[in-house]
């Protein structure tokens, strides 16, 4: 916590010399980087942007590749690290499309990672009969036509 608090600038120094202050008295405790990360992200991060990004979550729906929702997902959640683990799971599976839920849910995914390990088998599924719906069995035989007439 004492390497990452040295490249602090502006505002975020003000207050990591408050916390410093709380801690001698021994009002603050820090006990792990991801406490103090945590307290960081609340203090600094606005409670409008809190409010967009999970309006963007809402908002998200998988209708495309599945690689690309998951990665969009990724990318959201990310910047929402206090929402709880299964909100993040229930929010990823409900925004799947209907066969990707119900694949996820029969797996029986209790965390986000099962689910997105999940979602990845499901991805090349996808992609293989995707480019095998575009081969041609065979070769069309058009001298036996030819010969015919």
């Amino acid at each position: 916590v004492n390497t990452v608090a040295m490249l602090l600038e502006g505002d975020a120094i003000a207050w990591w010399r408050r916390k410093q202050f709380d801690i001698q008295k021994e009002i603050y405790r820090k006990d792990t980087f991801d406490d103090f990360q945590r307290e960081l992200m609340n203090y600094f991060m606005l409670l409008n942007a809190r409010r967009y990004v999970y309006q963007m979550v809402n908002d998200l729906k998988h209708t495309g590749f599945l690689q690309d929702y998951v990665r969009t997902y990724q990318r959201l959640v990310l910047d929402v690290p206090d929402m709880p683990e299964q909100d993040k799971l229930d929010w990823f599976i409900l925004k799947l499309q209907p066969w990707t839920q119900s694949k996820v849910e029969r797996d029986n995914s209790e965390t986000l990672e099962n689910a997105y390990m999940t979602v990845e088998s499901l991805v090349d599924t996808q992609y293989k009969s995707y480019t095998n719906t575009f081969k041609h069995s065979k070769k069309p035989d058009h001298r036996g036509k030819k010969e015919d007439r």
